[in-house]
């Protein structure tokens, strides 16, 4: 009977053990969001996403001489650990249904880290994708920020206007981690 006794405790530590690891595993790759009115916080392994006006990009009632904006802030977290990441527009409603070249957006991080291994991303005058899209992707070093804005518009190139009326563009910009 002791050496029973013995196996089964043997068996509930492990299983104790085995328990706490997978926990700490689920906990340490989960992403966590926190949303409020206007910021949406994500953080995966090592990136920290914080979107000033929310995740969702809402542009209706365009006119071409307005620019749209929409910033946001990728933080990598990490203290030794090299952070890898691709932008991706998400469209859930194209200003088209096919690509117009006058709908265009810019797109530049920046950051104040002074380490030439940070890869920001710069595009310009390109036209706004119809369906989910790859856009990019930077590096960003241990405890460093890059801080991203897009701004979309409408060209003006002496062009007739109407066809913007009533015109909607829903998107989001995805921070996806493509650490391997």
């Amino acid at each position: 009977m002791n050496k029973k006794f013995h196996v089964i405790m043997y068996i509930i530590i492990l299983i104790v053990v085995l328990a706490m690891f997978s926990g700490t595993a689920y906990a340490y790759y989960k992403k966590v969001i926190v949303k409020d009115e206007a910021n949406v916080t994500i953080k995966t392994i090592n990136l920290l996403v914080e979107y000033d006006k929310g995740s969702k990009i809402n542009l209706n009632d365009f006119k071409y001489d307005e620019e749209y904006s929409h910033s946001f802030s990728i933080n990598n977290d990490s203290v030794d650990e090299i952070g890898k990441y691709k932008l991706q527009f998400e469209i859930i409603t194209p200003f088209n249904k096919a690509i117009d070249d006058n709908f265009i957006y810019n797109l530049e991080c920046t950051t104040e880290s002074a380490d030439n291994i940070n890869k920001l991303i710069k595009i310009e005058d390109t036209p706004v994708p119809v369906s989910n899209k790859e856009i990019g992707s930077g590096v960003i070093t241990p405890n460093t920020v890059h801080n991203c804005k897009v701004n979309f518009k409408v060209k003006n190139n002496n062009q007739d206007k109407e066809y913007l009326k009533d015109k909607i563009f829903v998107a989001k910009v995805k921070v996806l981690s493509s650490n391997e």
